[in-house]
């Protein structure tokens, strides 16, 4: 069975400021995770996407550079604006 994606990628802003993503990395159509600056980590269920911010991930000021996941574990890796290297374990 194949996808046929029912429209291109576009941007949207909702009136707020662009924020860059660096990395994307996904199990399935289902379960996509975009990572990238300021912190960003998105995750896509297949119907919507989830922005990982406030209680569940404070802010950061630096960018997460790379992911991956296996299993039940994300790790992204990047770095703080201070350049101190930085990892982030996620679990489901």
């Amino acid at each position: 069975m194949t996808h046929e994606p029912r429209s291109s990628w576009r941007e949207l802003r909702n009136g707020v400021p662009p924020i860059y993503q660096d990395a994307l990395k996904g199990n399935g159509l289902n379960d996509i995770i975009v990572t990238g600056a300021y912190g960003l980590v998105l995750h896509w269920n297949g119907i919507s996407w989830h922005e990982y911010s406030g209680s569940e991930l404070p802010y950061f000021l630096g960018r997460y550079q790379a992911v991956t996941i296996k299993g039940t574990l994300l790790v992204t890796v990047g770095f703080h604006s201070n350049s101190r290297a930085t990892v982030l374990l996620g679990r489901r």
